[in-house]
């Protein structure tokens, strides 16, 4: 997969589905990130695979650890490309007032 993906541009798209049942409410989400992977050495890629690291990974890397340094750049959320949206989340759950930011003084 890791050979496949190196030296594309690929997509990573995350479908979410948020439900609070006792105001029988339901919202669907979808967030759509473009991510950049220059070509690497076989060598490179199973030094990488070696760590471990890519064995758990629905695209058989982790921008968030080691595998960051397959990625030149994103077009997106980078908390899609990690696995969960986190900015379009927290917008539903303020629209919904589940999430209400405490108030904070600030100093001058």
């Amino acid at each position: 997969m890791l050979s496949n993906l190196c030296g594309t541009t690929h997509e990573v798209i995350t479908g979410c589905c948020i439900m609070h049942k006792a105001a029988n409410r339901c919202e669907r989400t979808s967030v759509s990130t473009r991510v950049n992977m220059p070509p690497q050495d076989r060598t490179i890629l199973e030094a990488y695979i070696a760590t471990g690291e890519p064995m758990d990974k629905a695209g058989s890397y982790a921008i968030q650890g080691v595998g960051g340094f397959l990625v030149s750049d994103i077009r997106g959320s980078y908390t899609n490309v990690v696995g969960l949206p986190l900015t379009e989340i927290l917008k539903i759950l303020l629209d919904w007032k589940t999430v209400i930011p405490a108030e904070t003084k600030i100093q001058s």
